[in-house]
């Protein structure tokens, strides 16, 4: 892994449009409903589907996350982990090459500031923040 990668969100939501899976604990999906004020119940069957001691979203190509508005992410205070975190996923950090082809989807790949080791670190432990996901004063 590259000791030092620079990154900051664009906000172009390219993220939130590409197909996939997005994954929520127990705890993410009852913030998520709580934010959106309806019950987990609700947000569950409307949007989830069971996955081991949680839930996932799928996300097709003919449609983005179905968090994501005009206005950006709907639930962004509280998103998941998996958000949080992006791009900083062991999958992009850790393979050789995997970091630059990830550019080719996201803007704010390789722009911004720059995030060492122990930030980065601090950041897939769930332990600290990207800039972007950050309260702004």
């Amino acid at each position: 892994m590259t000791t030092e990668l620079r990154f900051e969100c664009t906000r172009c939501q390219r993220c939130c449009a590409r197909p996939g899976e997005v994954f929520f604990s127990a705890p993410e999906a009852f913030l998520a409903a709580a934010f959106l004020e309806i019950p987990l119940l609700e947000l569950i069957d409307t949007y989830m589907h069971r996955h081991n001691e949680g839930w996932r979203i799928d996300v097709q190509s003919d449609a983005p996350c179905p968090f994501l508005t005009s206005q950006g992410c709907a639930i962004h205070p509280v998103k998941p982990s998996q958000c949080r975190t992006y791009p900083f996923w062991p999958e992009i950090i850790g393979e050789a090459g995997a970091w630059d082809a990830e550019a080719e989807h996201c803007p704010g790949i390789g722009q911004g500031p720059l995030y060492d080791a122990d930030r980065i670190a601090a950041i897939t432990e769930g332990e600290d923040d990207t800039l972007e996901n950050l309260p702004q004063s």
